[in-house]
């Protein structure tokens, strides 16, 4: 749902950069709003033909607003039961012989610390996510377009694209901080809006490089193929490759799961009911005995993953009056998935 909810404010975001984006010809008003008018034009157009392309795949368009999902994940003031989410007491640290829990009283001072340091908290995750949307050669970029403007700021603010990125920079600053104070997280894709304007100020940052003599240049030249080198491993290798059989199972499960069925798994494995657009059971660590009579009852799929030790130890046990689901499911070297069922004429 994020992709499409993002279309509307990518699409004002690009159309504002091409209406101020700098050329050395100057501001030449009428060229841009022409330009403008075409992205108006073609970004609909091309839009139209992906969301096609997902209703013919799905059956639906995909068009919901998050405010509508989750009641209270917005901008505006959040709904809780408590006044302050990040309110906690020690009292559930002392048990009832009058010793103390030290790993729960930890956690309590944590969230004392963190109620105390509110806002350095909020800063220091907005920091971050934006420093991880940007990567090594965007930190660098962004460094030398900063350090191009050191003394002369009256010509580097004169600059359209200069202008735009530091107003961009504290108006969503501003709504980020705003977004993090109230839900306390801020991935990297959130700031993608925010760095699509950068990118106009952190074009001009070659020219600091291309300004370096000797040892500089050099430094400049070895620390630009690091960056490089660092971009094409993340596109190559991304981090989150090794949950990807969570999701092709899933979207398996979904094609072969009646609609009333359930997804019988361990904790871990509740992204692939997400996939499955099913409802999730966890796998019961005691009393394993009942487990097919709930499964027949409930039409209730169980997911094991072979490649997890206490899974795997208990397999026995725990697919004992089910049978198995002849079903090919992608796996790597963290997962390997096998679908139980119960028997046909069971109740």
């Amino acid at each position: 749902v994020g992709s499409e909810m993002c279309i509307r404010d990518r699409l004002g975001c690009a159309g504002v950069v091409v209406l101020v984006a700098h050329a050395g010809r100057g501001w030449q008003l009428g060229r841009r709003l022409r330009a403008l008018g075409a992205l108006l034009v073609l970004v609909p157009v091309i839009g139209l033909v992906c969301l096609g392309a997902v209703r013919v795949r799905s059956g639906q368009w995909h068009f919901a607003r998050l405010d509508k999902l989750h009641k209270g994940y917005s901008l505006g003031r959040r709904e809780v039961v408590l006044e302050d989410v990040l309110y906690t007491t020690k009292t559930p640290a002392y048990r009832d012989d009058g010793t103390v829990d030290v790993a729960t009283l930890v956690r309590v001072n944590f969230f004392k610390m963190a109620r105390r340091n509110r806002e350095v908290l909020c800063a220091a995750e907005l920091v971050t996510g934006i420093g991880q949307a940007l990567q090594v050669g965007g930190l660098l970029l962004l460094g030398a377009a900063v350090w191009s403007g050191r003394g002369r700021w009256r010509a580097w603010v004169g600059e359209p694209t200069h202008v735009l990125a530091l107003t961009a920079t504290l108006v969503l600053g501003a709504v980020y901080f705003r977004y993090v104070s109230n839900n306390y997280v801020f991935s990297a894709r959130y700031a993608l809006t925010l760095i699509v304007i950068w990118c106009l100020a952190m074009g001009s940052s070659w020219r600091v490089f291309s300004a370096l003599r000797g040892w500089r240049r050099m430094a400049a030249w070895i620390g630009g193929g690091v960056a490089l080198l660092w971009l094409v491993v993340e596109v190559i290798q991304p981090k989150d490759a090794r949950f990807l059989p969570l999701r092709g199972t899933g979207e398996i499960l979904r094609g072969m799961m009646p609609r009333e069925a359930r997804v019988v798994a361990a904790p871990g494995l509740l992204q692939v009911a997400y996939y499955a657009q099913r409802p999730f059971v966890m796998l019961p660590g005691q009393r394993r005995m009942d487990l097919a009579t709930y499964v027949a009852s409930t039409n209730g799929y169980v997911l094991i993953n072979h490649h997890d030790a206490w899974q795997a130890g208990c397999i026995g046990e725990l697919t004992s009056g089910l049978e198995r689901v002849e079903v090919s499911l992608p796996s790597n070297r963290y997962y390997a998935f096998s679908v139980y069922r119960a028997r046909a004429g069971r109740e």
